[in-house]
């Protein structure tokens, strides 16, 4: 019953990896790793503007009171998750950079608001920056480009890896 379940997702409008376990011991033991935060997840993402080269995001994140879809830079007395992303910039021109982004936590939306608080939010995100009709509507430039998963019943650390997506491709700058 349990064959294909998710053990990790991504946000609609987001490409790239997902993980299914085929059996209960196996999600179990993959869903430890990923609350043990001891897989790795790197993302590669578009945004509008030219970021530092490298920049470590450590904003805590809650739900917005004005819109229980979105996540925000938590407030005082608010429930809140700790949120912690690395961000370096690979290629950049005028108008758009494609930047890597590894998180070291993992709550909804983290590197979305986290590019869109140090004011480069990703291109055709509608909910933290601006939707662009470069993209499908609902598709932001964000990508889940490659898991690490640690060593799980005495098998070898395995990496899972997917290639920038097509329509993602001729936004590179």
């Amino acid at each position: 019953a349990l064959a294909g379940a998710l053990a990790h997702r991504l946000d609609t409008g987001t490409s790239g990896v997902l993980l299914a376990a085929r059996s209960l011991d196996a999600w179990t033991a993959l869903r430890a790793a990923f609350r043990a935060r001891a897989v790795t997840k790197h993302y590669l993402a578009l945004v509008h503007g030219t970021p530092p080269s490298e920049v470590q995001v450590d904003l805590p994140l809650s739900h917005d009171p004005a819109d229980r879809r979105r996540m925000a830079p938590a407030r005082p007395g608010r429930r809140s998750w700790p949120a912690r992303s690395t961000i370096r910039r690979l290629a950049s021109d005028d108008r758009t950079s494609l930047v890597a982004v590894t998180m070291e936590t993992g709550v909804t939306h983290q590197i979305r608001v986290h590019l869109a608080s140090i004011g480069h939010p990703v291109l055709g995100d509608a909910l933290y920056g601006v939707p662009t009709p470069r993209l499908a509507r609902g598709r932001h430039a964000l990508h889940a480009a490659t898991l690490v998963l640690p060593a799980l019943d005495g098998r070898d650390p395995l990496t899972i890896a997917s290639p920038l997506a097509r329509d993602l491709e001729p936004l590179v700058p």
